[in-house]
């Protein structure tokens, strides 16, 4: 039996940057923890660390002051057999995942973990997973994929399980089930969890905050809110470039596709403000996107700025100055380098910060930046606010209502979940694909 993992104060270096943490203190077993951090402060690091990823696959040089019953973490993905005593469910689950049958990855992740057949029914049952019996986890949309990683995780069984905003793409359905189920298996397993997110928790006896400092990667000083929207309007005004007539317009055909499954919804067109998106897990809304055309009279159709639930995906092998400056080029404005000094400080990060490196949520807020920065005149934007902390969300609503209002671009916005009426300055339509799943 383990019976306390202590997590003193750590260090994490790359060749480029160097991560210091504070103490988070000890964590009793049997409990249900939450670590509360800003974007960028290293929770998904700090993920890393306790399942040992960090030192064997990303090559950082690690100290963390972090023991079970005495013992040092092993560095070995928990996954592997049932011997270990930390599993983590990553913020993406495409690494947690074997690309298998979605019944294949959960015997997998029983398969070391002793659960009875009723529990093991229960916990497939309460995820949801029965309806995806023949199809591989890289057919499902990325809040259905989260709900299979979610029962696998549970499944396996380890004493310690780490969730690495395990909610962030899960719509208003799902979620409030999903988190009655975990306090449920782990009141009746002796199990812990750790849960690490950056959305606001009121304090309580088990909420921790995770308190670091990246050093080398940050501007010489961190950025206040202020300084940051400051930063943020700033390069909006000076570089962005606003529609003349005529007004172009984002199209949908109405057949949604995703592989073999196919879907139908009404004709889509959108000429000025916002259209928001919602619906289920798995109900069309990112292959909408995909399939979205920019129609301007006169002119050839092309599609508009589709930026991706992690952006990071996108902008490969780019540091924030070298695709801000391509982008920039396109549009033959003058005073990159100006650009370059607001966009680092609107994200309090050095230009010359490898993209890979950002957080989820510093990667988003640079993928709303440029496409709103874009010379196309239509944005897309999928999951909006997915892992942003609460300055993340005021800087992109800033950024997609200068878009908006300002630029004259039609904006077009996807997300599982609702998002509240008047919660920007531009005129708002609402879309609802709930319904018929794909």
């Amino acid at each position: 039996m383990y019976e306390k993992l202590s997590i003193g104060a750590g260090v994490v270096e790359w060749s480029s940057a160097r991560l210091e943490y504070d103490a988070l203190g000890e964590f009793e077993p049997g409990q249900r923890y939450i670590v509360v951090g800003s974007n960028g402060s290293g929770k998904s690091t700090l993920a890393r660390c306790l399942c040992g990823v960090v030192p064997e696959v990303y090559f950082a040089s690690v100290t963390l002051e972090g023991c079970v019953s005495g013992r040092d973490l092993l560095p070995v993905w928990p996954r592997q057999s049932g011997e270990y005593p930390i599993a983590v469910l990553p913020q993406d689950v495409r690494q947690f995942l074997l690309g298998m049958t979605v019944p294949e990855e959960f015997e997998v992740s029983c398969a070391h973990s002793g659960l009875g057949s009723i529990a093991r029914d229960h916990i497939y049952d309460s995820c949801g997973l029965g309806s995806f019996r023949t199809r591989s986890c890289w057919q499902l949309s990325d809040g259905e994929r989260q709900r299979v990683a979610l029962a696998c995780a549970l499944a396996y069984g380890a004493p310690w399980l780490v969730l690495d905003e395990w909610f962030s793409h899960l719509d208003d359905c799902w979620l409030p089930r999903l988190d009655h189920l975990i306090s449920e298996v782990l009141s009746g397993r002796s199990m812990t969890a750790i849960e690490l997110t950056s959305r606001p928790v009121p304090a309580g006896p088990h909420v921790k905050y995770l308190r670091s400092l990246v050093r080398d990667r940050c501007v010489s000083s961190p950025a206040s809110d202020a300084d940051r929207s400051d930063a943020l309007s700033r390069l909006l005004t000076r570089f962005g470039t606003k529609r003349s007539e005529p007004r172009p317009r984002i199209c949908h055909n109405g057949s949604i596709r995703r592989g073999e499954f196919r879907k139908a919804i009404e004709p889509v067109e959108h000429e000025k403000g916002l259209l928001v998106i919602t619906g289920a897990n798995g109900s069309g809304k990112s292959s909408l996107l995909r399939g979205l055309k920019l129609r301007v009279k006169g002119r050839r159709a092309s599609r508009p700025v589709v930026v991706f639930s992690d952006p990071r995906l996108q902008l490969v092998g780019h540091t924030i100055s070298s695709v801000l400056k391509q982008v920039l080029i396109s549009t033959r404005a003058g005073g990159v380098d100006e650009a370059v000094r607001l966009t680092a400080a609107a994200l309090n990060l050095r230009a010359d910060t490898d993209v890979l490196e950002l957080s989820h949520g510093a990667a988003k807020l640079l993928g709303v930046i440029l496409g709103v920065l874009s010379p196309l005149a239509g944005l897309a934007v999928d999951e909006p606010f997915v892992a942003l902390d609460r300055d993340g969300e005021a800087l992109v609503m800033l950024a997609i209502d200068y878009a908006a209002c300002e630029l004259g671009k039609p904006v077009v916005l996807a997300s599982p979940s609702h998002i509240e009426h008047g919660r920007f300055h531009a005129p708002t339509q609402l879309l609802s694909l709930d319904g018929t799943r794909m």
